[in-house]
């Protein structure tokens, strides 16, 4: 066997590698490689693995951006989510409203691993609501009205945050009821362009510090084709490994990607 070969042989049957990490848009990379057994041949009793190309996925044509018009309340929202972040990261955005919320974020997972982002959410989520009224939250039972008195609550009081939703029926967990809440068009999506962020800073936090904090189950289906999301309540998410919104590329024009060298 030549060295190429043999080191070729020893690259791809190494852990990293073969880790859906290295694969999924929880990294936020503009091309990543998946590594799959879709040839197996054996050479000395090893089994060989094929790195397979995985392209990036193409941003949905957007002619014209969404435009808001925030309320003097929902601005103020912007505002001190914005500040609470530039406090917690020493960094600031010269850019105002909701653009300067989207380059915050951007400033704030730059340089870190996709478990590291998500734990920088948690804690920013922690500084905005105090320990004792999550605890005090956990005490609620979870009954069909407080999950739909959730998906109420996203859709009146969020709209500056991820734009315009509503409420839609479906059945969780065998029974029909109006919990899901869906997002024609997510804000902040539509306006960083990134599927890294849109996973590590939304998606995957939310749904663990809903779930783990005030003990209500979360899943969230984003659309990477529309921009659209569905947000369950009462629906228990899959393991990260096995949800979708993990192993989808980042799109091929990527605004991060493009100011940052890489996507974070």
């Amino acid at each position: 066997m030549s060295t190429m070969a043999r080191i070729m042989q020893t690259v791809s049957s190494t852990s990293f590698l073969r880790s859906p990490l290295y694969t999924a848009k929880g990294l936020g990379s503009q091309r990543a490689f998946r590594v799959l057994p879709i040839r197996r041949r054996r050479t000395r009793g090893k089994v060989q693995f094929v790195m397979q190309d995985v392209e990036p996925t193409h941003a949905p044509q957007i002619n014209e951006r969404t435009q808001y018009n925030d309320s003097w309340l929902e601005k103020k929202s912007i505002q001190f989510l914005t500040k609470r972040m530039e406090r917690m990261t020493g960094k600031t955005t010269e850019f105002e409203g909701y653009d300067g919320f989207v380059d915050i974020t951007k400033k704030m997972v730059h340089g870190h691993h996709a478990s590291s982002q998500q734990a920088r959410v948690h804690q920013l989520l922690h500084t905005v609501l105090p320990g004792w009224l999550l605890f005090q939250i956990r005490l609620i039972p979870r009954t069909k009205w407080v999950q739909e008195t959730y998906a109420f609550f996203t859709v009146f009081f969020f709209k500056w945050l991820v734009g315009e939703s509503e409420i839609r029926e479906r059945e969780v967990n065998g029974e029909l009821m109006k919990s899901t809440v869906y997002i024609k068009k997510c804000r902040y999506l539509e306006s960083s362009q990134c599927v890294g962020l849109c996973v590590n800073l939304c998606k995957f936090p939310t749904q663990n510090f809903i779930g783990e904090q005030l003990g209500m189950p979360l899943t969230m289906n984003p659309n990477f084709e529309d921009m659209s999301c569905e947000m369950i309540y009462g629906l228990q998410p899959p393991p990260m490994e096995e949800d979708d919104a993990y192993k989808q590329p980042c799109y091929s024009m990527c605004i991060t990607a493009k100011e940052k060298a890489k996507c974070p």
